[in-house]
């Protein structure tokens, strides 16, 4: 079954920008739930926190609240899903609603729509536990929306204007995705751009601080490396993050010695071994690189060098999280890339996670129209002009477990409203029922 919606034709100079995303039926998600970054006809903070795009406004950011539990986060994993089945060379899964058993028979449905190199696309997929149902694929090449491939199961209509899939649809598995396989044997143009597209949005957990997309960046060579380099300490030292150097030491995967006098049972010796050659296989044969982090050191008050600190054992929960988060911002504000990240605020100060989001609402600091959507609890950025009324967001389940994802306009609030005070309150809903700890 295919979902028939309505949608803004959109163009422009901007090369990444991620305009609507839907899904139904995945995880937490029984129902259809939409989510868009397309600006209302709210004027507040029109210059900074949207931008135009064919006379028409495209928000620079969102955040989406909600009580724990309630679906945020597989809000985020919903999209990274949908991203990790065309990226991955793996057959199909599902990702069902399991609270309503009727719903285990039912498709998955994704669509997404966003612009790459001046081009709108739309596409999407239905999915059961083990095969594609249905797939499309539609783009403006000008000024009208036009099919570019369009799968019921085996069934492939091909358009004369997608030559890269034609002789590839006779071909293709009921598990695998039409988009993925024509992009890993034929990639021409078209699906080379797509897939680049979902490579280059980042799909973060700010409960983790996961090193290796700013290490990856920091270990690049040459002048692009030192300007990564300077990127990610220009953001720490944004934060007061008072980190003078960063140097990154590659280590070689030491297989660890079992002494042959050690008393072990031939099956823990088997585990050790096993591990060993599993490490050093995943690994390729290196360990997980070490960052170091150097910081100033004072004699009698004067300075008299620095002290290097490992990362990873003896910076803070905080730090380390901002160092994670640094190479995907800089990256998303160099080259205007979308990036979605749950639980923002995780580990970071109130006002940290404040000016990460000024960031991306500035004209100044975003000059290439980065997206930053993030899930929240962090009530303080409600206060004051920091978001408009179609940038907030919220969560909610019913007495079914279902979650339901809605805007803040829905509920028509004042431009002056005291959006912080009013959420707090009930107002719009989208926060826990908190019982009677007196009766414990």
């Amino acid at each position: 079954m295919h979902f028939n919606v309505y949608f803004d034709i959109i163009t422009g100079k901007e090369k990444f920008m991620l305009i609507e995303f839907r899904t139904a039926n995945c995880l937490s998600f029984k129902d259809m739930a939409e989510f868009s970054m397309l600006a209302s006809n709210d004027k507040t903070n029109e210059d900074n926190n949207t931008f135009l795009v064919n006379n028409r406004r495209i928000l620079k950011s969102a955040a989406v609240y909600g009580a724990n539990g309630s679906g945020k986060t597989n809000f985020v994993q919903a999209i990274d899903f949908m991203r990790d089945l065309v990226l991955e060379e793996s057959p199909i899964r599902n990702c069902a609603y399991k609270l309503d058993r009727t719903m285990k028979d039912e498709p998955t449905f994704f669509e997404i729509i966003f612009m790459k190199d001046n081009i709108r696309y739309r596409y999407g997929f239905e999915i059961d536990r083990n095969s594609v149902l249905s797939e499309w694929l539609f783009y403006v090449p000008t000024t009208r929306e036009a099919s570019l491939f369009t799968r019921e199961k085996q069934n492939i209509t091909i358009s004369r204007s997608f030559r890269e899939g034609k002789v590839l649809s006779d071909s293709i598995k009921n598990d695998k995705l039409f988009l993925s396989f024509v992009a890993q044997l034929n990639g021409a143009s078209i699906t080379q751009s797509i897939m680049e597209w979902f490579e280059d949005m980042s799909v973060m957990s700010g409960l983790d601080s996961d090193l290796s997309n700013t290490v990856d960046m920091l270990l690049e060579e040459g002048k692009r490396g030192k300007k990564r380099k300077k990127q990610v300490l220009d953001i720490l030292h944004r934060f007061d993050v008072q980190i003078e150097d960063i140097t990154i030491e590659e280590r070689d995967f030491v297989p660890t010695a079992i002494p042959a006098d050690l008393e072990i049972s031939d099956q823990e010796r088997a585990v050790i071994e096993s591990l060993n050659t599993l490490f050093e296989k995943e690994g390729g044969g290196k360990m997980p690189p070490r960052v170091i982090t150097y910081r100033k050191t004072y004699e009698n008050g004067k300075e008299s060098g620095t002290e290097e600190f490992d990362l990873r054992r003896q910076e803070s929960d905080g730090t380390k999280k901002l160092f994670a988060l640094a190479g995907s911002l800089a990256q998303s504000l160099e080259t205007g890339k979308t990036i979605v990240v749950d639980e923002l605020e995780s580990k970071l100060h109130p006002l940290v996670t404040k000016e990460i989001v000024k960031l991306f609402n500035s004209n100044i600091s975003n000059k290439k129209n980065a997206q930053l959507i993030f899930t929240t609890h962090d009530t303080n950025l409600l206060q004051g002009n920091h978001f408009r009324r179609d940038q907030i967001w919220f969560t909610e389940k019913d007495k079914y477990g279902s979650s339901h994802l809605y805007s803040l306009l829905e509920y028509k609030p004042r431009k002056d409203a005291s959006f912080q005070k009013d959420y707090i309150n009930g107002r719009y809903g989208a926060i826990p029922y908190i019982g009677d700890f007196n009766s414990l």
